[in-house]
């Protein structure tokens, strides 16, 4: 049936034949222009994302920046709470000692111990392996600070 009809269908003029093809090209073009504004709406919305992912990643470096500020302070407040501590500690042991000198001078001379004190091996350690902690702690501190940044 499809022979017969081509057979019964007049053949196109050259003229015709020419519309048909400049209607097809024109068709294509359309078609391809189509796709490269596709194409370029495309890159545009990755060079959008491209910008915000950098802005975030400012933000993270902000961010870190922040964080390595509240570690650095904490680290200072510790280490200055630990010398605050250590001040006060002195101060209770004067007054304890003055309070404990008024009550030995009340005392009989039979009854009153003399005592001197003598800095014993774990006193004197003691601040040694404090200070190491401390380092010690310092250290940890660094090696996490430095992992966050990274």
């Amino acid at each position: 049936m499809e022979k017969v009809k081509n057979l019964l269908k007049p053949r196109p003029t050259p003229q015709q034949q020419l519309r048909d093809w400049q209607r097809r090209l024109r068709q294509e073009c359309r078609n391809m222009e189509r796709q490269i504004r596709d194409v370029e709406r495309e890159e545009k919305s990755v060079q959008k994302a491209i910008r915000e992912a950098a802005k975030r990643n400012d933000m993270a470096s902000a961010k870190a920046g922040v964080m390595e500020e509240m570690v650095n302070d904490a680290v200072d407040s510790a280490l200055d709470s630990e010398g605050m501590e250590e001040e006060t500690e002195e101060e209770v042991e004067k007054v304890l000692a003055a309070l404990a000198g008024e009550t030995a001078s009340q005392l009989p001379d039979a009854v009153r111990p003399h005592r001197t004190k003598q800095p014993t091996q774990t006193e004197e350690q003691e601040p040694i392996a404090e200070g190491a902690d401390d380092e010690e702690d310092l250290e940890q501190l660094r090696a996490r600070l430095a992992k966050v940044r990274s």
